[in-house]
């Protein structure tokens, strides 16, 4: 009985705990960290991540997706030779071994999943002709997204003069990479055999899952790293409920005895997956304002939202507290023509602006009757008063001449 007993209040206790831990925000081992959603293009969390530091093996995203972009056939096949091992005696290897003969497909594969030093080399060496090549052209890309404060050194991410990145540096790379289709298929997989059948490539998040008894099923797709002076890094995706978030995260203590970069993404994750999710606030036909018309046989016009707004907010969202601040025109007449956009409705929520909505008007004014006469009357009496003007000119002109004349 006091087994049970003990039992049931261990059960309550966890239950009240994650339930009060999931309104709480999170703390995160790692030293740097950013966190952007794709569905919003907004980044939602960071944590020093405009600090210049080493980045490790998250290297090797970048040198996929330069390898990717110069590669016309994944499946052709090339021979690994002794200068692909050249510099990787500190780094992790995929297991390939001169003169193998494997394919782009491979060398892919066994960059990302088991992070292969060997993998990456072989990579620039059959594309560019030279790691230093290769590197230049990691830097060149890094130059087009707008990666201001990264710069590399190496294909790998041994810690070296000159190669560094930021947190939100890399989530504009991973963002990038994630659109390639080829880039996405391999950085995603958990398993992967070599076409020649001799390797078994397996994800290192996949091996600290099972390792360390971590649930990562929100974790879809991950590129781990480490280096004495990177710490535990990882760039990883999930994908849920039609959300695409991408963490980046780096400087976790290796000496912890566990994967807290795997466990940091983990917190996110749920952390975001059981606090936020999007809330309607605007709904479609909803009454925006009514203005009134002047001129018109119509005397005002009610405006209607023509879509549904959704944004991503916390689930202690309250729809009541919306305001929609208006900012257009008063009044409307004939002249504001069909397709003409008459103004603005702001979304606020606590003082904040969550959207804007662009009210146009979907019809024609006509006028009425009078003002048209009144119009037509407006011009015949301006017509009138014009000819009398040329008569009065014509009269004096022809009084002038006529005198002239009398005095010659």
């Amino acid at each position: 009985m006091k087994k049970s007993l003990i039992l049931i209040m261990i059960i309550m206790t966890f239950f009240v705990s994650s339930k009060v831990l999931a309104k709480e925000e999170f703390t995160l081992q790692s030293k740097n960290a950013a966190l952007y959603l794709l569905n919003e293009d907004k980044i939602l969390y960071q944590k020093k991540a405009d600090e210049k530091v080493s980045i490790a093996s998250l290297t090797k995203i970048m040198t996929a997706i330069v390898a990717i972009e110069h590669i016309n056939d994944f499946n052709k096949k090339v021979t690994i030779t002794s200068d692909v091992f050249v510099g990787t005696e500190e780094l992790s290897k995929a297991g390939f071994i001169v003169g193998e003969k494997v394919s782009y497909y491979d060398l892919l594969y066994g960059a990302l999943l088991p992070s292969g030093g060997d993998a990456t080399n072989a990579l620039a060496i059959n594309t560019a002709g030279s790691v230093k090549k290769f590197v230049g052209w990691m830097n060149d890309k890094a130059k087009e997204l707008g990666m201001n404060n990264t710069h590399f050194a190496n294909t790998s991410g041994l810690d070296a003069k000159g190669h560094y990145s930021t947190m939100n540096d890399m989530i504009i790379l991973l963002k990038y990479a994630y659109k390639n289709p080829t880039f996405k298929k391999v950085y995603t997989a958990n398993n992967y055999t070599t076409s020649n059948k001799r390797l078994k490539l397996k994800s290192l998040v996949s091996k600290y899952a099972k390792r360390y008894k971590i649930n990562v099923s929100k974790i879809t797709g991950s590129k781990t790293g480490f280096t004495d002076l990177a710490g535990l890094c990882l760039a990883s995706v999930s994908e849920e409920n039609g959300l695409t978030y991408m963490l980046v995260t780096c400087g976790a203590d290796p000496k912890a005895g566990r994967p807290l970069q795997v466990l940091d993404a983990v917190t996110v994750y749920n952390y975001y997956s059981y606090n936020y999710k999007y809330h309607t606030i605007l709904n479609k036909n909803q009454d925006l304002i009514t203005l009134p018309v002047k001129n018109s046989y119509t005397k005002k016009i009610n405006f209607k939202a023509k879509k549904t707004i959704k944004k991503y907010l916390k689930n202690d969202f309250d729809a009541s507290k919306l305001k929609y601040e208006y900012n257009g025109y008063q009044e409307l007449t004939p002249d504001n023509k069909k397709g003409e956009n008459i103004g603005t409705i702001s979304i606020k929520y606590n003082g904040e602006t969550l959207d804007t909505y662009n009210i146009k008007l979907d019809k024609t004014i006509k006028s009425n009757l009078f003002d048209k006469v009144v119009k037509c009357s407006g011009v015949v009496l301006a017509g009138f008063i014009v000819f009398l003007m040329i008569l009065q000119f014509i009269f004096k002109v022809t009084n002038v001449k006529e005198e002239v004349n009398g005095k010659w």
